[in-house]
């Protein structure tokens, strides 16, 4: 498990440094960079499923290619090295698995 913060990447600006959100109005090419930059420091076996955020119940299976471009606030996985991100504003993060360790979730918890 990790937590990002703010600072260490390339973006400028109202996002300055490390935004990773598409959604916002960052340069797309350096939120490239920033998450190419997390993957590298990480050392990630492959890019996280990023998700459209929607403030919703919605959870989706990060090991589906289907779900790419999800729109969701939660994802998912049984399977070893999938990873699942989400980019929380002002929610708390929380990441779950059960009893085992086989799977793992990633969620946004309900914001007041």
């Amino acid at each position: 498990a990790c937590t990002t913060l703010r600072i260490g990447g390339f973006s400028t600006g109202d996002f300055e440094s490390f935004n990773l959100a598409e959604r916002v109005p960052d340069d797309p090419k350096l939120v490239r960079k920033n998450r190419k930059l997390l993957k590298q420091k990480l050392v990630l076996p492959k890019n996280p499923l990023w998700l459209t955020q929607t403030h919703s119940t919605i959870v989706v299976d990060a090991t589906n290619s289907a779900n790419k471009d999800a729109e969701a606030d939660a994802s998912f996985s049984h399977k070893a090295k999938w990873i699942c991100a989400v980019l929380p504003a002002y929610c708390l993060p929380i990441l779950t698995c059960n009893t085992t360790q086989t799977t793992a979730a990633d969620l946004t918890a309900v914001c007041a």
